[in-house]
């Protein structure tokens, strides 16, 4: 790349094999397809993979399947943690996303996942990428008295539904304590707690089982499913002492 014509030292590459295999795709067929598994991914981070009980932050954590995608088909769930793919080790969701895109649609994966601190491999058949527009209308799109902050959070929560645009589900957050770890994952007022530690949440008192849950547990950080806006994600949130 260079907006001059000259050399700017930036460049960008595509490997002989992807490169090979998108030719040979289009000399055959006209078109491209790529193996879809029907999910959400994101990496892992220390604190959600302690949350997990994990041992490392190798593997991609599943933070939604798609309604109806090979992956729900299959028995694949949120908080699953995809370590292989057909034998071959998976470090972070970029490499996920890559392997499953070099597979073919309508071929079986088989998906080695940890779940609930245990491995198992779950077949799938995969799918075949959408298109642009029907992709679109699959990540287009719901979230339940003021409690006080919860000490051990840093946060100060309602029911969702009991706030206007917050949705029916889950535990609105009303304030968030700029010390706490909460502000340094980026937690703001408005974004809607969906789970914790797996479980659904619709007061404040839910969330401090979860807390409670985590710590019984011996884990350091609780695992929550937020919703901020239209996007969902995990995060996991150290605990404090007490």
């Amino acid at each position: 790349y260079s907006p001059s014509g000259g050399n700017v030292g930036i460049a960008f590459a595509v490997p002989a094999t992807v490169a090979m295999d998108v030719i040979e795709q289009l000399r055959s067929k006209g078109s491209v397809s790529r193996g879809w598994l029907g999910v959400k991914i994101q990496d892992l981070t220390d604190d959600i993979a302690q949350s997990l009980g994990l041992k490392d932050t190798k593997g991609a954590m599943i933070s939604e399947a798609t309604p109806g995608g090979p992956a729900e088909a299959s028995g694949l769930k949120t908080r699953d943690t995809i370590v292989a793919v057909n034998g071959r080790p998976v470090a972070n969701s970029r490499e996920l996303a890559r392997l499953v895109a070099s597979l073919s649609p309508k071929t079986t994966a088989a998906v080695r996942i940890v779940r609930d601190g245990q491995e198992r491999t779950v077949d799938v058949k995969l799918g075949e990428f959408p298109k642009g527009d029907r992709l679109a209308k699959l990540e287009r799109g719901d979230d339940r008295p003021v409690a006080p902050p919860r000490e051990s959070l840093g946060l100060s929560l309602a029911p969702a539904k009991t706030r206007p645009g917050a949705g029916e589900e889950g535990v609105v957050i009303l304030k968030v304590d700029p010390a706490s770890d909460a502000a340094q994952k980026q937690l703001r007022p408005g974004d809607v707690i969906l789970e914790v530690m797996g479980e659904s949440v619709s007061t404040a008192a839910d969330v401090e089982k979860g807390v409670e849950k985590a710590r019984k547990l011996g884990r350091k950080a609780v695992l929550l499913r937020v919703k901020s806006g239209q996007q969902q994600r995990y995060l996991g949130l150290q605990i404090d002492k007490g």
